[in-house]
C-alpha cells in the first residue's frame, strides 16, 4: 500500500489570517445608517422649505405632503436611536461577535425602524406634522 500525502490547505491570507482578516475589516469603511438617515433627513426638511419659499401657489398638498415624509424620517430616525440603545443593553455572549454582525445588527435596526414607521407608527409623525402644519402657507 502506498502513502499517498495529504495535500494540506492553503490559506489565502497567509500564514497568519486572523491578523489578515483583522486588518482587511478595519479597512472597509463602516456603515453609519443613523448618519444616512440624518443626512436623508435633513435633505427632505431642506427641500420643504425650499418648496415652500419658492412655489407658495404651487398647491399646498405637495407641501403637506413632504412635510408628513419628513415627520415621519423624524419618527424612524428615533425609533432607530432607541433600537440601537435597547440593542446595546444586551449581554454579549461572544458567540457571534465580529465586524459583519455588527454591521447586520445596524441594518437590521434601520429596518426595523422603516418598518415600524410604515406600518405601525408610534404617534410622533403625526404630531410633529400637526405641529409644523401650522407654518405652512393657506392657499
Amino acid at each position: 500500500m502506498d502513502f499517498i500525502p495529504m495535500h494540506t490547505p492553503v490559506n489565502p491570507l497567509g500564514p497568519n489570517a486572523a491578523d489578515q482578516a483583522k486588518r482587511l475589516g478595519e479597512q472597509v469603511p463602516t456603515l453609519n445608517p443613523a448618519k444616512a438617515l440624518t443626512q436623508s433627513f435633513s435633505q427632505t426638511l431642506a427641500q420643504v422649505k425650499q418648496s415652500g419659499e419658492g412655489e407658495k401657489a404651487s398647491g399646498g398638498k405637495q407641501e403637506s405632503e413632504k412635510l408628513m415624509e419628513v415627520s415621519r424620517q423624524f419618527e424612524g430616525l428615533l425609533i432607530h436611536q432607541m433600537l440601537k440603545a435597547m440593542r446595546q443593553t444586551v449581554n454579549k455572549t461572544g458567540l457571534l461577535e465580529g465586524f459583519a454582525s455588527q454591521q447586520y445588527e445596524a441594518v437590521l435596526d434601520e429596518e426595523l425602524s422603516k418598518e415600524v414607521v410604515q406600518h405601525q407608527s408610534i404617534g410622533l409623525a403625526q404630531t410633529l406634522y400637526d405641529q409644523m402644519s401650522r407654518s405652512l402657507p393657506v392657499l
